[in-house]
């Protein structure tokens, strides 16, 4: 009998905690009470826990509104979990799936499929899919694999993955302009092929060399075209060096790797024009963008007009929240509030790969320095808030950024045949590839000095630079 009452009074005086840590607006202590023992047992409890997953499922709403997505759908699972059937919870769960859908149809419209099939998966992961969402999901991959296609001039084939998508989404007026679209370049692209081949095949190299150009404007992975350009300058004679063997080095690209070789074409106006560059935009086609930072030191905080950091993010977050230094290693000074880890710090601190950075209450990036022999990192967004100017990923960049196909790589492109070297000498930034590539229109050696808005295109690759200022 005692401690039936002992017991009774324990799950009352609980019950009366978590009502006033709700009413005084202590969302999370009301959350860990009523989650607390047996109190979800009792009526009282059951009827606190549905009004507690109420207002979770609110805030979860205004977080996911606001770009806090970790804490956002962390928030709504966990209100699924205390509201069980609660029709406002399970209401405002269908609002924010559907609000994120339109949304996401929005930016396929606008072209970003990549970003909204990351969106899309985590939409499923979290809330769970429906017929809806994988529909979307389908159509978004579909979209992309057409692009990689129209890229490398196989348009019959991106033609019938937009006719699965349109079939699967006839509503979506962008599909049906990708398709309109995709069958003006299928034509364009017929017409300068049988052009390519008829050139080459009277050996009228300067032709062939102007049709091939005009090929890989229009699809910068044409490996016709791109072997077309390589036959016609061998044939007048151009210094191709394709056929000459790489240097060891090439294995992997260790930031000393390129601290020695004296470089080709020296006195190229383009090596020239780092000394202005601290950061500049790295649009790799078919991969993302990435935000380049070439100082030693950089400094994160709000994104606020005349506030010229270095990386600014669009969140709830000082002008200069942190700074990031390249010592012996990388290093974080928190200017505002920082955890690493899930551990406030106070002091400067050292950065491993794959710590995870938080910046205010809900700013998430993760750092990697993918290769031990590169002083080379990058900053991987966690939580949805966005850059100015927008990028996937930050990189820090020291003596070498290496592309490609290895998992170590600093920007990993799954679909590359080989890797691909941004590298800086001389005060002038340099690309260093195994095969020779054709930069801003003109073809060149296996190492070649490139501009802060140059573009870079190779037999399976494409990537353009964009000066930030």
């Amino acid at each position: 009998m005692m401690a039936g009452t002992a017991m009774f009074k324990s799950w009352r005086l609980q019950l009366k905690e978590a009502q006033e840590a709700f009413r005084a607006g202590r969302l999370d202590e009301a959350v860990a009470l009523v989650r607390q023992g047996d109190l979800h047992r009792y009526l009282p409890g059951k009827k606190l826990s549905v009004l507690v997953a109420q207002r979770l499922a609110q805030r979860a709403d205004q977080r996911l509104r606001s770009g806090e997505s970790a804490e956002g759908w962390q928030d709504l699972e966990i209100a699924h979990q205390l509201g069980a059937q609660s029709e406002e919870v399970l209401a405002i769960r269908r609002e924010i799936v559907s609000r994120m859908l339109a949304d996401a149809e929005q930016r396929l419209a606008g072209g970003e499929t990549v970003e909204v099939i990351k969106r899309l998966e985590s939409i499923e992961r979290h809330a769970g899919g429906s017929d809806m969402l994988r529909t979307l999901l389908e159509v978004a991959k579909r979209v992309e694999s057409a692009r990689n296609l129209r890229m490398r001039g196989k348009h019959a084939d991106a033609l019938v993955q937009l006719d699965r998508a349109a079939t699967l989404r006839p509503d979506l007026p962008c599909i049906q302009d990708q398709l309109e679209r995709c069958r003006r370049e299928a034509s364009e692209v017929e017409d300068l092929t049988e052009r390519l081949h008829a050139a080459m095949s009277r050996a009228d190299w300067t032709e062939t060399l102007a049709v091939a150009g005009k090929l890989l404007q229009r699809c910068p992975q044409s490996t016709l075209a791109a072997d077309a350009r390589r036959r016609a300058w061998l044939a007048v004679g151009s210094p191709d060096r394709r056929d000459k063997p790489l240097d060891a080095t090439m294995t992997w690209y260790a930031d000393r790797d390129f601290e020695v070789d004296e470089p080709s074409n020296h006195d190229d106006p383009a090596a020239t024009d780092l000394p202005a560059i601290h950061r500049f935009l790295l649009w790799v086609d078919g991969v993302g963008g990435f935000l380049v930072c070439l100082d030693d030191q950089i400094v994160l905080g709000q994104n606020s007009p005349g506030n010229r950091i270095a990386v600014p993010i669009q969140g709830d977050l000082s002008r200069q929240h942190a700074r990031i230094r390249r010592e012996d290693g990388y290093l974080i000074e928190p200017l505002g509030e920082v955890w690493v880890d899930g551990r406030k710090i106070q002091r400067t601190t050292v950065l491993a790969d794959g710590d995870e950075i938080r910046l205010g209450s809900s700013v998430y990036l993760r750092f990697h320095q993918p290769h031990p022999l590169s002083s080379t990192a990058r900053l991987e967004r966690v939580s949805q808030h966005r850059m100015q100017p927008a990028a996937d990923a930050v990189l820090l960049m020291a003596e070498s950024c290496v592309l490609g196909p290895k998992h170590q790589n600093h920007v990993l492109c799954r679909d590359w045949s080989n890797d691909v070297v941004l590298f800086r000498r001389d005060g002038g930034l340099y690309c260093r590839a195994k095969e020779g590539v054709q930069v801003d229109g003109r073809f060149c050696d296996d190492q070649t000095p490139v501009r802060g808005d140059s573009h870079v295109v190779g037999d399976d690759f494409s990537f353009s630079l964009e000066p930030v200022s």
